[in-house]
């Protein structure tokens, strides 16, 4: 599967990825002065070695590596790669390639933005998270002051290659968090894919839903690439009080378990606020409690949203949803909206 016409760079999806990701570094008319690899720990290990093998290419690249974890998305590490980048040679010609999950996708494309005012980014996301959202979609962004993903930056990546057999690399805790994403999508769209969520037993298995949950996401960017109305806000389904769960769990939650925890919450806010038909809330909560117990951080919840980057002339607008495959409606929502449904999901 392939979608070239993508506003923030060709995206391909399949067996064959990285040898098209050969042939296209071949095809160039002119190469890269030099290409660097951003990686985790993780990733190093068990990711690096199989790209480097199918793209020999990279043989002569330079890697950047970084830890794995959302305290690796601060400005410090940022300066920290600006310095790598710079000790090895890199310059406005250079490529920099961010292989792994959604944090170095998220890290890579605010390093290759804002280096020497802008250098080539190719993402090739290994995770579920990455391959369906967070490694598509040219949002890219730091945690600042404690704040999620406060400074950043739309970046158009020159090509994103999403290679399925990096999933197998992946723990369990791993295709969990990357499953809510897909989960999120399905609510949205609807049709075959919420039906395979509302089917699946295995988490393993949700890997053959990424070119359905991945075609959401493109959709939604394509109709909206800078976030300028409703279509890609309702990619922010969850992620509001998910930011909020991050915040106060000050990284103890990973972000897929705190998407889910966001969207179980959201869409019981939107059935107080009578937006979303309550076959719908239960059909999603049985989806959610199938697969992640409750959310334990809920104390201050209400002031972490307070400080999310979602807030519009100081209210606090969440996209919340108003049935399955019906999209979402920007609500704004007060204390007591949140605290409801806190107790709501802690006492059911």
């Amino acid at each position: 599967m392939q979608w070239d016409n993508f506003f923030f760079g060709p995206v391909r999806l399949g067996e064959h990825v990285l040898a098209d990701f050969q042939q296209w570094l071949d095809q160039l008319d002119e190469p890269f002065s030099t290409v660097h690899v951003l990686v985790d720990s993780n990733t190093l290990t068990h990711c690096l070695p199989e790209l480097m093998s199918q793209v020999p290419a990279l043989a002569q690249c330079e890697v950047l590596e970084v830890d794995p974890g959302e305290e690796t998305k601060s400005m410090a590490i940022v300066e920290q790669c600006w310095m790598s980048l710079l000790e090895t040679g890199a310059d406005r010609q250079s490529l920099l390639i961010s292989l792994g999950g959604g944090v170095v996708t998220d890290l890579g494309g605010m390093l290759a933005s804002t280096f020497m005012r802008g250098i080539a980014h190719v993402s090739i996301p290994t995770s579920l998270l990455g391959m369906v959202d967070a490694g598509i979609g040219g949002k890219h962004g730091v945690n600042v002051f404690g704040v999620k993903n406060l400074a950043g930056c739309f970046l158009e990546s020159v090509y994103v290659a999403i290679w399925p057999g990096f999933l197998s690399t992946l723990p369990d805790e791993q295709f969990r968090a990357g499953f809510a994403e897909v989960v999120k999508h399905a609510i949205l769209s609807g049709g075959e894919l919420w039906e395979a969520v509302q089917g699946l037993t295995h988490l393993r298995d949700s890997g053959s839903m990424i070119d359905m949950a991945a075609q959401v996401k493109i959709q939604a960017v394509a109709a909206d690439p800078f976030e300028n109305s409703d279509s890609r806000k309702a990619l922010n389904l969850g992620h509001g009080l998910a930011h909020a769960i991050e915040t106060v769990s000050q990284g103890q939650v990973s972000h897929g378990d705190a998407v889910a925890s966001g969207l179980w919450m959201e869409v019981a806010m939107a059935e107080n606020l009578a937006l979303i038909d309550p076959d719908d809330v239960a059909a999603i909560h049985a989806v959610l409690d199938r697969h992640w117990p409750r959310c334990t951080f809920t104390e201050g919840l209400w002031e972490a949203l307070q400080s999310d980057k979602k807030r519009s002339k100081s209210k606090v607008m969440l996209s919340l949803s108003v049935g399955i495959g019906k999209g979402i409606a920007m609500t704004e929502v007060q204390a007591k909206d949140v605290h409801s449904v806190i107790a709501h999901h802690v006492a059911s």
